[in-house]
């Protein structure tokens, strides 16, 4: 809150140069291919360049060298948290995109907006300095905005098990909840099944409201052989199987029907609509299915040894032990949570062409599983086209990668002298 002309008004902080763009038009999900960070801790200067090749950069350094502050700047400057943004000890970023596009953000160049949409001189603006406006422009701060949406960065921090949000009471009162974010993930699990089956039931509802005039209008193939029928009931029985093994489909849900060469033309052209529909519902499951079905080999087959995990709309993640006996999520050691948590985030969490930020993955993992972790980082930007910028103090993360591999430089002391 500040004064301005004896009124009190919200004040939000912005980076003016931040919406610099030294070349043509920002494009929508534009790769971000290098990263500079000057005046870090008023003594590093650090550039990122990221493999464009992999979509995955691994940075290293001595503790104290700034890896993590680089995320926080990045993250902090995504989500739009510039009042955060500026208490950051860094003098400048610049972020070079793949068409040659630079955006700098120079911290000392501020300007103060009013939260109310007036224009509001600021104090330390020089009437000589022309590369600064007196003024604010009312729309420049929905454009700042526009920028931040258009660059998508995820970051997953250390702290990953659990998080804190704030509620606000009725009476103006704040309190801190903290919850586990192994059964945030699970519950957002439950909900991303719930809406697929929704999609899933709304089309079959529509499918079966216009199958007699499909009927009647000739609209349905007539000229299938009952081998070809056969095969794309053989198909749809398979892919109904590949759903029920990743827990998007009820291990009791079948075809329902049954095919052979005696039908006569009626039903055969039924059933003929029915298995055609069928390929066409069961399309609405892909994505989910490719990410669920990676999601587990991971964990089951990589990670879990003792616990196999499942998935189901009625409880999201479901944790067994070799006694086949049930484990609750937070029973889980923190070394499977930090895993599961960040698989989950993402392949479900972080959206396409983003630029995901992972800081320590190594937190509470076995050697084994951090030796393994970069091969699972590749299946899954295979699977999702985005790139990983990972920071790391454990070479058994790195693991002999060292072609993907970025050193964050120090100063020697005589240098500093």
């Amino acid at each position: 809150k500040v004064k301005i002309d004896g009124r009190i008004g919200n004040v939000l902080i912005l980076l003016k140069c931040f919406a610099i763009l030294h070349k043509t038009k920002f494009t929508r999900n534009m790769r971000i291919t290098e990263i500079r960070i000057e005046g870090l801790f008023d003594m590093f200067d650090h550039t990122i360049p990221l493999n464009q090749d992999e979509h995955l950069t691994v940075v290293y350094g001595i503790n104290g060298i700034g890896k993590t502050m680089i995320f926080r700047i990045l993250d902090y400057f995504y989500d739009g948290k510039f009042e955060e943004l500026v208490k950051l000890p860094f003098q400048k970023f610049v972020l070079t995109f793949e068409n040659g596009d630079v955006l700098d953000g120079l911290k000392d160049d501020l300007l103060l907006f009013n939260y109310n949409g007036e224009e509001i001189e600021h104090e330390n603006v020089g009437k000589t300095d022309t590369r600064r406006k007196k003024y604010f422009p009312l729309n420049y701060k929905d454009s700042v905005f526009k920028l931040v949406n258009e660059i998508p960065i995820y970051f997953i921090s250390t702290e990953r098990l659990h998080f804190t949000e704030v509620m606000q009471q009725k009476d103006g009162v704040t309190s801190k909840i903290t919850s586990s974010t192994i059964e945030f993930c699970s519950e957002q699990m439950q909900q991303d099944i719930a809406i697929i089956n929704n999609e899933y039931l709304k089309l079959s509802e529509q499918l079966g409201l216009s199958l007699s005039k499909r009927v009647l209008l000739n609209q349905i193939r007539r000229d299938l052989s009952y081998n070809e029928l056969l095969a794309i009931k053989i198909e749809v029985e398979n892919r109904i199987k590949t759903l029920q093994e990743v827990g998007l489909m009820r291990s009791d849900f079948e075809v329902g029907f049954e095919l052979n060469e005696n039908l006569s033309e009626t039903d055969y052209i039924l059933i003929a609509a029915n298995l055609m529909d069928f390929q066409l519902k069961l399309t609405i499951f892909d994505d989910l299915h490719n990410k669920l079905k990676l999601f587990l080999e991971i964990l089951n087959h990589r990670r879990l040894r003792y616990k196999t995990i499942s998935i189901s709309e009625e409880n999201g993640f479901e944790l067994i032990n070799i006694k086949n006996q049930k484990i609750q999520l937070t029973q889980l050691s923190t070394g499977e949570q930090h895993a599961i948590i960040m698989f989950y985030e993402l392949l479900f969490e972080v959206s396409e062409n983003a630029l995901v930020l992972i800081d320590e993955p190594e937190n509470s993992l076995h050697i084994e599983w951090q030796m393994e972790y970069l091969k699972d980082i590749k299946d899954i930007i295979a699977l999702r086209d985005f790139d990983v910028l990972v920071a790391t103090h454990s070479p058994s993360i790195i693991n002999g990668e060292w072609d993907l591999t970025v050193s964050l430089k120090g100063i020697e002391e005589e240098e500093y002298a």
